[in-house]
């Protein structure tokens, strides 16, 4: 029987996933700019969060984009 290899290729891209985002990390760290990552599922509201966060931020003087 042939052993299935889905961890191992899972492993890889997992690993590469790792190293772009460890890139990234420390762009965005050069550059001073504050990253946020929200993940939850479909209908949670993280858009709404999203956008009430922009507003505040934005009348409180800070720039966002």
């Amino acid at each position: 029987m042939i052993e299935p290899r889905i961890l191992e290729v899972r492993t890889r891209i997992l690993k590469a996933n790792d190293e772009v985002a460890r890139g990234m990390r420390r762009e965005f760290e050069r550059a001073g700019t504050l990253v946020v990552n929200l993940v939850s599922g479909p209908g949670t509201g993280k858009t709404a969060l999203l956008e009430e966060t922009l507003r505040r931020l934005h009348a409180g003087g800070v720039p966002v984009a």
